[in-house]
């Protein structure tokens, strides 16, 4: 929730999610898609390998750094 107010998003808009994290959290993410996915209403979750400029957010995931880039998705 916080990412969308930073980003000026409305809580229904629909979101473009890019990651990068460690294999451990980007296979947890993988595993859990679906429901991520519908949680924060995004229309697409992608792993990047490496961050690219403009960077959201970055969150402390038990330890392990996780970056997100988020976008709202066109209609």
């Amino acid at each position: 929730q916080k990412i969308r107010k930073d980003l000026g998003l409305v809580v229904t808009d629909r979101i473009r999610v890019k990651l990068s994290a460690p294999d451990a959290l980007g296979k947890a993410v993988k595993v859990n898609y679906s429901y991520i996915a519908e949680e924060v209403l995004a229309v697409s979750i992608d792993e990047v390998a490496s961050a690219p400029d403009g960077w959201t957010s970055e969150q402390d995931v038990d330890g392990m750094a996780l970056k997100l880039h988020v976008v709202r998705a066109e209609a």
